[in-house]
């Protein structure tokens, strides 16, 4: 990718989607009817646990606008390119899988059998 002369353009484009998509994630978490508003609703014992998630979505927005602002300097590297979509990867990765185990707590049934 980094050997094309208009590399630069095809970060930018193809980051919109994922810029799209996560604030689409965000309003459907955090909005007014949201899934966060609905999970503490039923389990206020996962307050913790949202307030979490909401506060790595502002580090997740963070993290793609300097993969953005990087893309955008023509005198960044490839690699200060790569530093910083590795970090914003990372961060939607960890983020999933906090939801994901947080969603599990919310649904998990309780079939007893404990002490």
């Amino acid at each position: 990718m980094t050997t094309e002369p208009r590399w630069r353009d095809t970060v930018r484009l193809r980051l919109r989607p994922v810029r799209r998509d996560f604030a689409e994630h965000v309003r459907v978490t955090e909005g007014s009817a949201g899934l966060y508003r609905e999970l503490l609703t039923h389990s206020p014992r996962l307050d913790h646990g949202i307030r979490l998630l909401t506060r790595e979505h502002a580090a997740i927005v963070a993290a793609i606008l300097a993969v953005q602002r990087v893309a955008e300097r023509p005198e960044a590297s490839p690699d200060e390119l790569r530093h910083f979509t590795g970090h914003l990867l990372g961060a939607l990765a960890r983020h999933r899988r906090r939801g994901a185990n947080l969603l599990w707590q919310a649904y998990q049934t309780d079939l007893g059998g404990e002490t």
